[in-house]
C-alpha cells in the first residue's frame, strides 16, 4: 500500500517539515545563481584580466629569542 504525498506531507512532523522547506529555498536560491548573467559577477573565463600590481609596505624585522617555559609559583589551599 503506497503513501501518497499529502498524506506523507502530513504525517511528517513540524521540524521535518521546516527543513524541507528550507532545503527547497536553498537549492532554488542556489540555482538562480546558476542561470543569471549579470555584470556584477565574476568575469568569464574568456575574458582577459589585467593583473594588478598589489600596492604593499615592507617593515625589517630582526628575530629575538624568547623564553619557552612558563614557570607559575603559588599555593593551593583547600576550600
Amino acid at each position: 500500500m503506497a503513501i501518497g504525498p499529502k498524506k506523507m506531507w502530513q504525517s511528517l512532523q513540524g521540524p521535518h517539515k521546516t527543513a524541507i522547506v528550507i532545503l527547497c529555498l536553498t537549492v532554488l536560491w542556489m540555482a538562480s545563481g546558476v542561470f543569471k548573467n549579470s555584470e556584477g559577477g565574476a568575469p568569464e573565463a574568456n575574458m582577459v584580466v589585467a593583473p594588478q600590481t598589489p600596492k604593499v609596505r615592507v617593515a625589517t624585522s630582526v628575530g629575538q629569542l624568547h623564553t619557552q617555559t612558563i614557570r607559575i609559583m603559588g599555593r593551593i589551599q583547600a576550600d
